[in-house]
């Protein structure tokens, strides 16, 4: 049988990883297949010259090393093991996700995944005593405002900061404004309901009228207030989403506070309850959501394909087998955290984030190197080959269709028995020939310019994790992260030759690590820009594409912003520029928006039907999930179901399409 995954960012690596590690034998190892190994084949398409997608360390060239001195005092032409001569060094910079949360069940499987990599001497853990844990801040009226790190904070900072005052009026009068605007007001913000042409009034779903989803800035309204929802919580969203709280799903992106909301009628009883666990199990439910909640399967939408075998309620089977396979996944660790490296584990039992000393890309490398220990015959990769048309042709359920894989680098296409789609749905939605998905495509994604500065000398103000900006202020800027803060163990001179990507194959970066110390220190800044407001504010981003001077305005506006932000360099204290980096990072961020879940579902039953039933699985950011932990996670229940009860089982009993959580 031949798998074929569509994209070699982390979503397909790590689906990749994990049908390897489930089907086939493992050099080195023992046997962990399914049936001998042999009868499967993977293959990994990647459009790019380089494996990670939107993970993707830079190590750029000093502009200017004059103000470094090495550590230690060695001069240039020394040995470049002991030191890196600063003519010839370079700064890492991260134009994607850079820390990663090592707590909640959501981060279980990329835990494990760092163990089964090996990848324990290259994590920096940040400790949740630290600065960046305790600091985070909200650029609101011309100030940096430190957000509370909980109850007690909140309670006893004086003066507290103008993001928070009247705060607590709002916390205490949420139980009676929220009656007062129930989740079923007729004509409360009316303009962000469902829209009733959105293309999932074609599949059953009722959009005039429908409450069971609602944006975030409504959902936080009818709870706190407008003021609350336009600079608190919209700041919060721009660091996730980078996206309009106007539009996006607070079902599909706060989905416990949607959750609280349902089964007690009140956020702030919902919070008292579950503290103090007297909340019990209410199940109250507003009538719009009973009706047409995650659990329903109406006979519109039973009109798009089978139950994917299931007999009985789909959403029960899937919320069972959830729970099952969570269950697993925390033993597992807890085997792991046992017997292998527990002062390290005890250490990331502590901490707030986690980082990599040579940057998020060596997660990447990682991945390559452990699917490169493969035969050819049994796994192949290959980047720089674009897929530009899927023919899905139909067997039936359990006939002997197949997937043909055509590629912009031959004639004759690649013959799949199934393939997994990890790239953006509106891609996939392009690729699929003439039999589209056309919920694929609904959820816009947002572009981003990412500006990497690393300055000789402290330029930060504070000591924290960086700020974000609300929507109620003016600027392309969404917020900035003081990666010195977060990410010490980064801020070095590091020898590669020139810079570029770490994760580009035989590039010196791999095998060239030495670093030092430097004096003055760095302080690495990053400015995201864009999001949503891209166009609004900084105009097409095509506009920026191969032009240095399109490029250097947008580096000379986020400097000139980040200035205006954290304030001029104290009196006494030196700062100086001496490195940068833009990058813009084309659609890179999916938007829920409004009625997400019902589209998911929508699409499951579309991807059920006779034509893709065991042929096509989707995973990645585009349906349950954006950030890394939810990409990992997806990937290994997906590459579960399929093996135990799906397309790559031996009785292929249930169709799985990647998407069925949606149900839950």
């Amino acid at each position: 049988m031949h798998i074929v995954v569509l994209g070699g960012g982390l979503s397909g690596l790590s689906t990749a990883h994990y049908l390897a590690r489930r089907l086939l034998l493992r050099p080195g190892g023992p046997a962990v297949t399914q049936g001998g190994g042999s009868q499967f084949k993977i293959t990994v398409l990647e459009a790019q010259d380089r494996w990670g997608g939107w993970v993707d360390t830079r190590f750029v060239p000093l502009s200017n090393p004059e103000p470094f001195s090495v550590a230690g005092g060695e001069e240039e032409g020394s040995s470049p093991t002991s030191a890196v001569p600063p003519s010839t060094a370079s700064v890492l910079f991260e134009t994607g996700p850079r820390t990663f949360r090592p707590s909640g069940s959501e981060a279980t499987p990329m835990r494990q995944l760092l163990s089964s990599l090996d990848l324990y001497s290259d994590v920096a853990i940040c400790s949740r005593a630290s600065a960046s844990a305790k600091n985070r801040f909200i650029y609101y009226q011309n100030q940096l405002n430190r957000l509370p790190t909980g109850p007690a904070s909140l309670l006893f900072q004086r003066p507290p900061p103008p993001i928070l005052r009247g705060l607590w009026g709002e916390l205490f009068r949420e139980p009676w404004r929220v009656r007062q605007y129930p989740f079923d007001t007729p004509g409360f913000a009316v303009d962000e309901r469902m829209d009733p042409a959105s293309p999932v009034s074609q599949f059953g779903v009722p959009a005039e009228g429908d409450y069971s989803d609602e944006s975030i800035h409504r959902f936080m309204t009818r709870h706190f207030g407008p003021t609350v929802a336009d600079n608190l919580v919209s700041a919060m969203i721009h660091g996730i989403y980078a996206g309009d709280v106007h539009n996006l799903s607070v079902d599909s992106t706060m989905r416990w506070l949607k959750d609280l909301d349902r089964q007690h009628g009140s956020l702030l009883l919902g919070l008292l309850a579950t503290a103090t666990g007297l909340g019990g199990s209410s199940t109250k439910r507003h009538p719009a959501s009973s009706a047409h909640g995650p659990n329903s399967d109406s006979d519109a939408s039973s009109a798009l394909g089978g139950d994917g075998g299931i007999i009985g309620d789909p959403g029960r089977f899937w919320s069972e087998r959830a729970a099952q396979l969570n269950k697993r996944y925390l033993q597992e660790h807890q085997a792991t955290t046992e017997n292998e490296q527990t002062p390290f584990w005890q250490r990331m039992a502590k901490g707030s984030v986690y980082s990599f000393h040579q940057g998020s890309s060596t997660l990447i490398q990682a991945l390559v190197d452990d699917l490169s220990q493969y035969p050819t015959d049994q796994v192949q990769l290959a980047f720089g080959r674009p897929v530009h048309r899927v023919e899905v042709h139909n067997g039936g359920p359990g006939g002997s269709g197949h997937v043909a894989v055509h590629t912009s680098d031959t004639n004759s296409p690649i013959q799949a028995d199934h393939v997994i789609s990890a790239l953006p749905g509106a891609q996939l939605h392009k690729i699929l020939a003439d039999q589209p998905l056309p919920l694929l495509n609904h959820n816009p994604n947002v572009d981003m310019a990412v500006v990497n500065f690393a300055y000789a000398g402290r330029r930060r103000p504070v000591d924290g994790f960086g700020y974000l900006v609300p929507q109620s202020v003016t600027t392309p800027v969404l917020g900035a992260v003081f990666d010195s803060c977060s990410s010490p163990e980064q801020d070095q001179l590091w020898n590669n030759n020139g810079g570029g990507a770490i994760n580009r194959p035989n590039h010196p970066s791999n095998t060239t690590v030495d670093c030092s110390a430097t004096s003055p220190p760095l302080d690495r800044i990053t400015v995201l820009m864009g999001g949503y407001r891209f166009e609004e504010m900084l105009g097409h981003p095509a506009t920026y594409f191969q032009n240095p001077e399109g490029l250097a305005y947008l580096r000379q506006r986020a400097q000139s912003i980040l200035d205006d932000h954290i304030g001029p360099v104290p009196t006494g204290q030196d700062a100086e520029l001496v490195a940068s980096h833009v990058q813009i990072n084309r659609q890179c961020l999916p938007q829920y928006v409004v009625g997400h879940r019902a589209r998911l579902q929508a699409l499951r039953r579309q991807m059920g039907g006779d034509r893709f039933a065991h042929r096509l699985s989707v995973t990645g950011a585009s349906y349950l999930g954006p950030s890394m932990n939810a990409c990992v996670l997806q990937a290994r229940q997906l590459v579960d179901d399929l093996v135990e009860v799906g397309a790559l089982s031996q009785r292929r009993e249930t169709i799985v399409t990647g998407i069925d959580r949606s149900l839950i």
